[in-house]
């Protein structure tokens, strides 16, 4: 893959009649996810991190303009800016939750989203997660139910796009979904429990540990 573009949500903003793409994206990121939405389940905005991002202009955005026909090509791109991503200021450890990517795919058909980039959670969550890193796609009728609301649909977006950022405290819910194998469930566990450590509040600790305890001996009678 090319060396991608990278934007800051200030250049997309000053720059929206040539991204227009992104300039989409950033206006999803500014009223959608950083808004109160009354399906969402819980108190607060849909993403309780992107105004963080936004005011630090640490909201960066790319795009890969070609269409992208196959789950391997796409899973490759992803690949690779994930790791582009992890150089993005902040690259403080302390800070990283000021940040995030967001990847718009104009040119990817709308028929293929729900396989290409609904299917990635199924290729790539995995790897993701033991990497530190949380992804998520966005795109017309997508249909992953919300963690708090199974109701709610918050992944739908007004263009094909995928966001990313990095594994969190608050991502607990996100990673023991009943939608998951009890396999999947737990390595994600093991990778939060890892990753995070000592940052994690005690509640939430004592809460995965349980949960990974259950799962594992549910494997075993298996």
């Amino acid at each position: 893959m090319s060396q991608p573009v990278i934007h800051a949500n200030e250049e997309v903003r000053a720059r929206s009649t040539e991204l227009p793409a992104l300039a989409t994206a950033l206006d999803w990121a500014e009223k959608y996810l950083s808004a109160p939405h009354p399906d969402l389940g819980r108190p607060g905005v849909v993403c309780p991190y992107v105004r963080s991002a936004l005011r630090h202009n640490t909201l960066w955005f790319t795009e890969v303009p070609a269409a992208t026909e196959n789950a391997a090509r796409l899973d490759a791109r992803l690949t690779e800016l994930a790791a582009v991503f992890t150089g993005l200021d902040p690259v403080e450890p302390e800070r990283a939750t000021e940040k995030a990517l967001i990847i718009a795919f104009p040119g990817l058909p709308a028929e293929q989203a729900p396989d290409l980039l609904g299917g990635m959670l199924r290729r790539l969550k995995p790897a993701f997660v033991d990497d530190g890193l949380m992804l998520g796609p966005v795109f017309p009728g997508n249909e992953i139910p919300g963690a708090h609301n199974p109701d709610f649909r918050p992944m739908r977006g007004p263009v094909p796009l995928v966001a990313l950022r990095v594994l969190m405290e608050t991502d607990l819910p996100f990673l023991d979904r009943p939608i998951d194998p009890p396999h999947l469930r737990a390595r994600y566990l093991r990778a939060y429990l890892t990753r995070l450590g000592t940052r994690i509040s005690l509640s939430r600790k004592e809460k995965a540990e349980r949960t990974l305890a259950a799962l594992e001996a549910e494997a075993q009678l298996r």
